[in-house]
């Protein structure tokens, strides 16, 4: 704590929190404890699928309610996030792919660490293809009650995909009393942000709710060539609820939700190269400062240190310029409840419909007409020999320059079931036993291509491409492989979608138990059992190109090549050098199909025991499993063996304090915990073959132990000054962990390396001030959010820098209406959000660094009118 405060007074937040609250304490002349009537309000969760009171469930759980999430502007996940401390958030290259994680149980690849979940049902959706999150992570947040972010393993009663923790929205439910109100909120960047709400009875029994949200905003960034907007936004959202109280004891509750989102091309900025990638004698992986010449196979560009700050002029991509990303998604979902005297029957159905676009400029990277040849050392200036660039996309020339852009339409329909039952058994023992089932069908059309010229609508253009190429594959170790090759000039016609599907069913059966063994102690047991099938069905992608052209249109073949040595066994080059190796053809002939399934199943528990030292505290310890399911990698050129990737592990151990002062105006909750973290999902990479640039897959690859303490306090300093803070500490590193280096030729041992995107420190501070007055009040709130400085990449090489935003708020509130005006990072801190290591494809390594830039500082007026 001491090296946390030691650096925050050396930043903004040292200033902003001493101003923010001297002001808040002299506006208030008489400076004492909160009187008798203030009272910090009775919270509650559903985290273990059951109404409880936050304050007595032994579990890390921390709630925005209904006032924070309209006030604070909470409208993504990305939002919810950055009032975490402990959470943090990886944007990915693609418009929508965000990666949440938590308490150091970093994602290194594979699938999400972090359920989402609406009402209860499973909305995480992960990608199909890759290894990133899904679309429906990225959609807009509107009509909430309240958030609820559950910290460590959740599988034993939330299953699948809450491995670390889980992000809990719960909508508003129908009232039968009349209300409605208009929300309407404008600000920089063009923003404008409309709502209606209605709900109301229909008869004695029966109540509705509809909602309606409009919202559009310009993006900070414009294109660098085109001057383009860029990360602009706009969506359109409608819910509509009907709750039926059939008897005292039944309720019926029917939801429909409705959503269009249009997200323009994201600014990404690539990061400067500073430094050189090389393998010594000794085959390990080291970096250096300066400057650095591309050799195929032994040395590459790349970052190293301290990333630099957002800078405008990295941002670089292809003047021809991309749509971003859009979403239309459906939801119905169906809640029956029926409440006896000790008895409690739920069931809980779902179907979601999504139907979306990404359109990306993948490789973020100028248009270019010429890939990098490798000039050997010692070698006059124009002896020159192809670099890996050009073994993988020899077609590239002026007139059908390099323009590496991912385009695809994902569907995806799920239908998702749990039914529960929950009653007592005598007085001190309460059961919950439940079945869930969940099918998801996601295909995808990938239209991934190296051009404009080829693209989706079948444009056809002339090139002069090369049509066959010869390389000698005995001399890849960095010598100067010999190639011969033949150009044409061909008409190219547009690509096939490459297409791929998954189905994923899967079956859980869980229970839990909390038992009042003594009138202070109580046990908690939970336990779940759970089968996930998994079939998959995709195109092959032609071995040597990255789109599967049209056979009759494909304009060259790429044959593996030996010296010839008077006999060839295969297509002999133009130059009679070089010998395709047999048989005599190419690597492949289109696109083809391949078919894969496998099953996964697992039994994760919890138990805690809880001590109730009075009414006010409750101290507890818990042990709990998660499971996070395997899956396939799409890539046709892996070996079996690469194919399929297994389950991760994850055990948490838990010690927790809870409670409360001065007649519940004191509320102080901490935790220790540890996590072992066993066959972490990682990024890996199979070594080049026959030619071929080396293939990334998703593998189980190591070890991760990570440990911490999470704290926060809330405090009603007097009856108008509430005082909130929350600070996280986490310590996490490898334990057995070694990763292939990015062109497959050598491994690098992390063991005891620093995870990637865990901040060792985090902390929030928030100041709200409220001064009644005869008409109405006086509102103020200042956040601080710190993040301590972190490693970028899971080598360890890059650092995202310490940041620290400061948010304020100044408004009116009255009865019927209230006025908010916002500052957002009020300092203009310009530190990257976030940052990911990525190919260059103009060298097949992994070693560019792009960065998500921060939001500049902006702000704008809420206006609330209730009637």
């Amino acid at each position: 704590m001491a090296t946390l405060l030691t650096r925050l007074t050396r930043s903004p937040l040292a200033a902003a929190t001493a101003v923010t609250l001297a002001a808040a304490i002299t506006a208030c002349p008489n400076f004492t404890w909160a009187q008798e009537q203030a009272r910090l309000e009775e919270v509650v969760v559903v985290a273990r699928k059951t109404q409880e009171n936050l304050q007595e469930v032994p579990l890390t759980i921390s709630v925005l309610g209904e006032e924070e999430i309209d006030r604070l502007g909470i409208t993504t996940t990305e939002d919810v996030i950055n009032y975490n401390p402990g959470l943090t958030l990886t944007q990915g290259i693609g418009g929508d792919d965000i990666r949440p994680d938590i308490r150091g149980v970093t994602s290194l690849s594979g699938r999400a660490n972090v359920a989402i979940l609406v009402d209860g049902v499973d909305q995480t959706s992960d990608a199909l293809t890759g290894a990133g999150a899904g679309q429906l992570i990225s959609l807009g947040l509107f009509d909430l009650e309240r958030v609820e972010v559950v910290r460590g393993p959740q599988s034993a009663l939330y299953g699948r995909n809450a491995f670390g923790g889980a992000i809990n929205y719960i909508t508003k439910r129908p009232s039968d009393t009349f209300e409605a109100r208009v929300g309407v909120d404008a600000g920089s960047e063009d923003l404008i942000k409309a709502n209606l709400s209605l709900t109301g009875p229909v008869s004695e029994n029966l109540a509705y709710r509809i909602n309606v949200t409009h919202k559009e905003v310009d993006g900070q960034y414009d294109h660098p060539v085109t001057g383009k907007n860029l990360g602009n936004e706009e969506s359109d959202a409608i819910s509509g609820s009907l709750e039926w109280i059939a008897t005292d004891q039944l309720s019926i509750l029917a939801r429909v939700d409705y959503a269009e989102q249009e997200i323009g091309e994201r600014a990404i900025l690539v990061n400067p190269y500073n430094a050189c990638t090389r393998v010594d004698r000794s085959g390990n992986e080291i970096r250096t400062e300066g400057a650095c010449q591309y050799i195929p196979f032994m040395q590459s560009p790349t970052s190293i240190g301290e990333l630099p700050a957002t800078d405008a002029r990295n941002i670089r991509l292809s003047e021809e310029g991309t749509n971003g990303v859009s979403n239309d998604l459906f939801n119905f979902t169906l809640q029956a409840r029926w409440e006896g005297d000790d008895v409690s029957v739920l069931s809980n159905t779902a179907f979601t419909r999504h139907e979306g676009n990404n359109n990306y400029d993948l490789d973020h990277q100028e248009t270019v007409t010429r890939l990098p040849t490798w000039n050997p050392p010692g070698s006059p200036p124009f002896v020159q020999v192809p670099g890996l660039g050009a073994i993988t996309f020899p077609w590239v020339s002026a007139n059908n320059p390099f323009q590496y852009v991912y385009d695809a339409d994902n569907e995806r329909d799920v239908f998702f079931q749990d039914f529960r039952i929950s009653f007592r058994s005598g007085d001190n023992l309460d059961w919950l036993l439940g079945g869930e089932y969940y099918y998801e069908d996601y295909g995808q059309d990938d239209y991934l291509r190296a051009n404009g010229a080829i693209d989706r609508n079948n444009l056809t253009t002339s090139a002069s491409v090369t049509t066959a190429l010869w390389l000698d594959v005995t001399d890849m170790s960095g010598g100067r492989p010999a190639t011969d090759q033949v150009d044409e000039v061909r008409e190219l016609t547009g690509t096939l979608p490459r297409k791929a599907e998954r189905e994923t069913e899967a079956l859980g059966f869980y229970a839990a138990m909390n038992w009042q063994f003594r009138p202070d102690w109580e046990l908690s047991l939970s336990a779940r059992y759970q089968e996930e099938d998994v079939d998959i069905e995709y195109t092959v992608i032609d071995a040597t190109y990255p789109t599967p052209m049209f056979d009759r249109d494909k304009p060259g073949v790429f044959y593996a090549s030996i010296p010839n040595r008077g006999f060839c066994p295969g297509v002999a080059s133009p130059n009679g050098q070089l010998c395709a190796v047999a048989p005599p053809s190419p690597l492949a002939t289109g696109p083809g199909r391949v078919h894969g399934s496998e099953s996964f199943s697992n039994f994760n528990t919890r138990a805690s025991l809880t001590w109730h030292s009075g009414e006010d505290h409750i101290f507890y310890g818990s042990v709990a499993q998660g499971s996070k399911p395997g899956g396939f990698n799409f890539e046709a050129l892996l070996v079996p063996a690469n194919v399929v990737y297994d389950q991760e592990e994850l055990t948490t151990w838990e010690l927790g304090w809870k409670g409360q002062w001065r007649d519940d105006r004191v509320l102080f909750n901490g935790t220790v915990y540890y996590n072992k973290n066993k066959d972490k999902q990682a990024s890996a990479n199979q070594p080049a073959m026959d030619g071929n640039p080396p293939v990334p897959y998703v593998e189980n690859i190591g070890d991760a132990d990570s440990w911490g303490i999470e704290l926060t306090n809330t405090l009603l300093v007097t009856d108008n000054l509430r005082l909130n803070w929350s600070y996280s500490y986490i310590d996490a590193e490898y334990d057995n962990f070694i990763r292939t280096r990015s062109d497959g030729a050598s491994t690098v041992d992390l063991s005891g390396q620093e995870m990637p995107r865990s901040p060792e420190h985090s902390a929030l501070v928030s100041i709200q001030y409220n001064l009644p007055t005869s008409n109405g009040e006086f509102y103020f709130r200042s956040d601080v959010i710190y993040r301590d400085e972190m490693y970028a990449d899971d080598l360890g090489w890059t650092i995202l820098p310490e940041l620290t935003t400061v948010n304020v708020q100044v408004g009116w509130i009255a009865e019927s209406w209230e006025i908010i005006g916002y500052v957002n990072n009020v300092t203009d801190e310009d530190e990257l959000i976030s940052a990911v290591g990525f190919v260059d494809f103009r060298q097949q390594f992994q070693n560019m660094y792009t960065g998500t830039p921060a939001i500049q500082r902006h702000g704008g007026v809420r206006l609330r009118y209730r009637f």
